[in-house]
């Protein structure tokens, strides 16, 4: 424990400078991955490329992949957020035979409390049509029809699938209609990453049904985890000397019985 502890070494910083509302301290030993995006890591590049929830755990897949090609794997570092705590991370690891990498998160954007959207502009479309937005480029792709929702049954869902073009970047959409016996609705879709919301709506009218879509537009808030980087090496001794511990104290308990037994 003392050699692996005094020998680790936190490969993360702030390459890319994007931390500059960070503190000096995290930005030397933390660096910052925007969804989707690419970072230079040591011999590898590295990809923030989603997360996902299971229970009070919250998951985030970071993809590491070397420059020269011939390695590739994914961590999936996990946290709990607790009101009064914050931030509860737990690391994973990548082992190796003479040390072992560990991934943490340190930090995670703040969710707004409201966002305010604007420039609201309704548009007529069809299969195919392009929008061009002050955030990107949408792109109406059709109309996906179903009928199995457990919660809205019944009821007939017409999605606009939807594709978001912003730079290098795409994004996904697909906000949705609602058709019952009796009503009918709009769900909106707002995708805050891209800046953009979506109202997806079918009218009837002289010449047949028509599709209308309603976007309003908000300054782009991208995802992004702050990460942390450690190098542990020697693991392997850790857990070499652990067993032999556990290994040990069973023989001294054993003969300890075995004593006993006797007298």
């Amino acid at each position: 424990v003392l050699v692996s502890s005094s020998k680790k070494r936190v490969i993360t910083a702030d390459f890319a400078g994007s931390m500059a509302n960070f503190d000096e301290e995290a930005r030397r030993e933390n660096m910052m991955l925007i969804k989707g995006q690419p970072e230079r890591l040591g011999d590898y590049m590295v990809t923030y490329q989603g997360d996902s929830a299971s229970g009070d755990d919250i998951y985030f897949k970071v993809n590491y992949k070397s420059i020269s090609g011939e390695e590739e794997f994914t961590l999936y570092p996990n946290t709990q957020i607790s009101s009064s705590e914050g931030l509860m991370p737990n690391p994973d690891t990548r082992h190796y035979l003479s040390y072992d990498v560990y991934t943490h998160i340190t930090a995670l954007p703040k969710p707004p409390d409201s966002t305010a959207w604007t420039n609201t502009q309704e548009y007529r479309i069809e299969k195919g049509d392009s929008i061009e937005t002050n955030n990107g480029l949408v792109i109406f792709h059709g109309v996906e029809q179903s009928t199995d929702n457990e919660e809205l049954k019944d009821a007939t869902l017409a999605r606009a699938m939807l594709t978001i073009v912003r730079g290098e970047r795409t994004y996904q959409a697909s906000p949705v209609y609602v058709l019952m016996r009796d009503t009918y609705f709009s769900i909106k879709q707002e995708v805050v990453e891209a800046g953009l919301s979506f109202t997806f709506e079918i009218r009837p009218l002289e010449d047949g049904p028509a599709a209308f879509l309603e976007i309003s537009e908000t300054k782009p808030q991208p995802k992004y985890i702050v990460m942390k980087g450690i190098i542990f090496p020697y693991i392997n001794l850790l857990w070499l000397g652990t067993i032999l511990m556990v290994i040990g104290f069973g023989v001294a308990a054993y003969q300890r019985l075995e004593l006993k037994s006797a007298v």
